[in-house]
Order: C-alpha cells, then structure tokens, then sequence
C-alpha cells in the first residue's frame, strides 16, 4: 500500500468534505479565464510582424506579474478549529524558539496528525491537496513527499502544543470534535493517553474513560505486528477501540494515569533528520513551511539588482577570458588552443589587449542579470501555480525549469544584442572600435548599410538561440547540483559559507555543461557578428551555420571550446556565488521568502 492512498473507510465522508469538488471547481474557473493571445495573420510586412510580436511580449510583462499578485491562494490550514493557524516568516520563527528536547510529546503529536486529518476540515483539504500535487510522481517519490510532510506538520503541532497548558488543550479538542461523537471522543482519549503521565488532563481523561470504558477495554483484536504494519502503510488510519487498550492506573497515594497498550505503539527511533514513531514520522528540526504565495515587484526588483550586480561584477573579472574565446573564434587561422591566442594578445598588443570590450560586457551584463533571473524566477512560479495544475507541475519540474529559462533568456537577448555586437567589435577589431568607446562602436554598427539601427540587431537570431540553450541548461543544472549536493551532505545547508560554496561548485559544472551545449550556437554568434552583409541582408543562425561550415569546416562550430569551458565555469561560479550574497544582502534568500505554519494558543 502507499502512505498517499486514502483510506475510504476513514477519510472520504461524503457529508463532510468536498475537497474534490472544490478542487475541480478551481480548476475550471482557471480553464474558463484563460485568454490566448491573438495572431494577426493578415499582415504581409514581417517588419509589422516583428513590431506586434515585440509589442505583445511587452504587454504579457505588464499582464502577467498583475495577474500572479491577484490571486489569492487561500491556505485550508490556516482554518484549523484547534487553536490559531498561521503562516510566519521562517526566520521570525526560529528567532523566537529556543531549541528544547521534544521527545517526550513526539509519539502524541504523530497521532494528533492522524486525528486532524480524519475530523479537521482545513487539515482534511491540506492534506487532500498534498495527495493531488502528488498524485503523478512515481510511488517512491509520492510517499517520500508525504512522509515528509506529515512529519513537518506533526512538528508544527509539536511547537504551538508545548507552549500550551495540555488540560486547556483537551477542552480545544473536545470541543472542536468530539461533542457529540463517541467515536472522536474515544480516539481522543486515545490520543491523551500517549502523553506522559505527568502531562496528562487526568479529570477530563478520567469522565471520558468511564463513560466509553466498554469500547476502550475490549482487548487486542489484532497482533502487535499487523497493528504496526497498517499504520506503516497508511499514514491517515486510526486505532479502532477493538484494535488497542486504555488502561487506568491508579497505584496507592498515587496519581491516576492512563496507558495505552500493547507497548510497542510507544517506542520512538531516530532517523537523518526525523524522530520515527508508530504512527509516523516527526520532524527534528523543521517545521511545516512553504514559500510566500505571492512575490511582490519589491521582491523581483531585489532579484534583479541582486543578478545584475552579480553578473557585472563577474564578468568583469572574466574579461581577459572573454577576449581569448573571442579572438580565438575570429581568428581561426593563427590560434589553435587558448594558450595561443593568450600569448599572441600579450605579444601583439599587451597587457591592455586583455582588456578590450570591457565597457560593452559590464553593461551588457548588468542588463542580464536585471532581467533574467527575476525573469525566470517569476516564469517558474508562474508555470507552476497558475498555467498548470499542481500535480503535472510536480511531476515536470525540469520542464518548467527549462521553459522559464528559455523565457527569461528571450527577454534578456533583446537588450544584450546590440551591446554583444559591440564587443566582438571591439575585440575583433580594435583599432577600428577601440578608440570609438561604446557609443561610438554602436554608432558606426548603426551606420552601416542602409537598415541603421537594425544592424544592431543583426545577430538576434544566434544570440537568442545561444543564450536559450546556454539559460535553460544553466538553471537547470544547478538547481540539480544543489540538490544533488545537498541530498549527499545535508549539513552543507547549516552555514553561510557551506552554502556559498555549493553555489560555487554548483555553478562551475552549469557553466561548463552549458557551455558544451551551446558552443556551436555562440560560435555562429560570432561569426555572424564579424561577416554580417552591410547591405541590409543579415545572417540568421541557419544561413550563418550552413555558410561557417562550408568556408570552415564542421569542426568550426566547436573552435575555442575549451577556453569557453573556463570561461563559462569561472564566470556562472562566480555568477551564483555572488548573486546568493547580494540576495542575503537585499534580505531576499530562501530563507526570507519562507514561511512556516504555527499554531498560537486560542484562550
């Protein structure tokens, strides 16, 4: 059986929870608002055509970021009836809460779960929600994702719970579910009787047991083994009162108490970062949480200065390399590796050679990193909770990765363009550019032929398809490195600087991996950049490939692979590194995006 399947007999009560319904209900009002765009096929002028396209990306960005901060994403366990459910920030909450010993209630807030996903309506949805978001992962992957949040909710319980006086907290409960229910008001003895006995409400617990003392001392129906075995299987199964015993024991001159038998439903064991108990697992350390609903433009705007500072300042640093993997592919004849064509800069030109270009990178990647991470981090959020339902997002997190990485690349080629033109240039030809500076090179680009302006825009199709490759692949793979860092060595997370070095490393295999894979697109980049017919007729990526090919051979499109390698992973290295400290710095990590679920004492 799988830890995710309901159990109809406990879970599904028709007369109490419309989960499904309402489930469905969301997703046709979402289905029936959304508009597709609209093509104007009549236009004969592809210079229109280009016009409306620009226009209607640039109406989507007005659109889209207002229709993410509209919706209201209603959490159901923020309608908890047993005390007061609410979503804090993740670090106001670890600011406020030394760390204290817990065991002693964990065995009580397992089975607490278990009650308020059977008899709370806002756990019911909370926990129904998590089975759909689930639903197509593999079954290993689906009970992983529950057993981990049962374990985060059972240690959300566990914080609001010991704040709490436990008699009060056994009028919330009785009152919330148990009036005029036996069978919530016997399992709620059985969830009492798992606490301590000096925690223990023994006067409530004392009426209750007499008045159900013939349901609750029936005996042991069931073996120890097949007991455990069932609760294993299925994380939302109760004990049935013939299934367990509540024993009252009252020694003389001393206090009454309740035990719940056979003994090893009690026993506790410790797994990573988890306590185990028999009725399921409890968190060590965190808490329930989740990241805000919604990203305000103060957020996005912090992404951007983050990436932008980021990106300036490492590529910056990388200039020399830069100028080699370009010279190397615009000067094919003399330079066979990335030693040559560093050797030759320094003897022809010196110290200074390695340093050409330098204002078009500084600018043309403080755009990037402006636009492209908010970018993807507002596509990823978008493709995930608004344009696709949550369990086909679950299961296709890498291709909405990708997507929102192709996006957000789209978005930053088309300010890069004209600056990447600039340098190659300059680097190519500096004793026709260099003197001119920034303005200048784009002037004389602009000034050529008889298109002006759009000569500047004359390696957009190569550019774009180099930087839709290189984003996709670099976001991608370093979230999987850091996962997959992180999930070999947990303790990497604890520290500031074992984290800066994750990001470090995770960034030097992007780099590298998405060099290789967009090599011959950044290798057509240039060679278009540097051949491009002044005469209005401008090389796309096809007719710019098919004819680097036959003029160069085939083994061109890979000419200065590896001084690109060095180049890429030194500077997306750099590049994560840095934007992971101006993030903590603009107070925008994962931490300050994070919230955790608490539950305060009601009075």
């Amino acid at each position: 059986m799988n830890n995710c399947r309901a159990d109809r007999r406990i879970y599904v009560d028709p007369t109490r929870y419309c989960g499904h319904q309402h489930g469905r209900r969301k997703l046709n009002l979402r289905a029936k608002h959304e508009k597709k765009p609209s093509i104007d096929e009549d236009s004969s002028s592809f210079s229109q055509k280009r016009r409306n396209t620009l226009l209607s990306i640039g109406s989507l960005s007005l659109i889209l970021p207002q229709t993410a901060s509209a919706v209201t994403l209603e959490d159901p366990l923020e309608a908890i009836a047993v005390g007061k459910g609410r979503w804090i920030p993740l670090k106001d909450d670890f600011s406020e809460r030394p760390f204290v010993d817990s065991s002693s209630t964990a065995i009580f807030c397992t089975y607490a779960t278990r009650f308020l996903i059977r008899y709370d309506r806002g756990v019911q949805q909370w926990w129904y929600d998590l089975q759909q978001t689930s639903s197509l992962l593999s079954p290993s992957q689906r009970q992983e994702v529950c057993q981990t949040q049962f374990g985060a909710f059972a240690k959300s319980l566990q914080n609001g719970f010991e704040a709490q006086d436990f008699s009060q907290l056994w009028d919330q409960f009785h009152q919330s579910y148990a009036l005029n229910n036996a069978e919530a008001e016997q399992q709620l003895l059985i969830l009492f009787a798992l606490l301590p006995s000096e925690l223990q409400p023994v006067q409530r617990m004392d009426a209750v047991y007499r008045k159900n003392r013939p349901a609750l001392s029936l005996g042991v129906a069931a073996s120890e083994k097949q007991i455990l075995q069932q609760l294993s299987d299925n994380l939302q199964l109760l004990l049935p009162s013939d299934v367990v015993r509540v024993v009252r024991q009252h020694q003389t001159d001393g206090p009454v108490s309740f035990e719940l038998y056979p003994p090893p439903l009690l026993e506790l064991s410790m797994s990573n970062h988890q306590t185990l108990a028999a009725f399921g697992p409890i968190s060590i350390k965190s808490a329930l949480t989740r990241v805000k609903p919604i990203y305000g433009w103060e957020t996005y705007a912090m992404f951007g200065l983050s990436g932008a500072s980021g990106c300036a300042l490492t590529h910056s640093l990388v200039v020399p390399l830069d100028v080699v993997k370009t010279r190397s592919q615009t000067n094919p004849d003399g330079t066979k590796s990335f030693i040559d064509s560093a050797q030759r800069i320094w003897e022809d030109e010196g110290w200074r050679g390695f340093l050409l270009g330098s204002q078009a990178t500084v600018v043309g990647y403080f755009w990037y990193g402006l636009s492209v991470y908010p970018a993807y981090a507002f596509f990823k959020r978008f493709l995930s909770q608004q344009a696709l339902p949550a369990e086909v997002a679950a299961v296709h997190a890498n291709d909405v990765a990708l997507i929102a990485g192709a996006l957000a690349s789209v978005i930053a080629s088309l300010g890069l363009t004209p600056l990447e033109a600039a340098r190659i240039r300059v680097v190519a030809d500096p004793r026709t550019y260099q003197a001119a500076g920034l303005i200048g090179t784009l002037q004389a680009i602009a000034s050529e032929g008889s298109v002006g302006w759009k000569n500047l825009y004359s390696g957009l199709p190569s550019l774009m398809t180099r930087q839709v490759i290189f984003g996709t692949v670099k976001f991608v793979s370093f979230e999987r490195a850091c996962e997959a860092i992180y999930g070999i060595s947990p303790i990497m997370k604890e520290t500031t600087s074992t984290a800066l070095l994750v990001s470090l490393v995770a960034g030097a295999f992007a780099g590298s991996l998405s060099s290789i894979v967009s090599q011959p697109a950044d290798s057509v980049l240039t060679y278009v950049a540097k051949n491009n017919d002044t005469n209005g007729v401008s090389l796309g990526v096809i007719e710019g490939c098919r004819r680097m090919v036959e003029c160069e051979g085939w083994k061109s499109l890979f000419r200065g692979l590896g001084s690109r390698c060095v180049w890429a992973g030194s500077i997306i290295a750099g590049q994560f590194m840095l934007y992971d400290v101006f993030r903590a710095y603009f107070h925008v990590t994962g931490e300050d995006l994070s919230q955790v679920f608490t539950i305060a004492a009601t009075r």
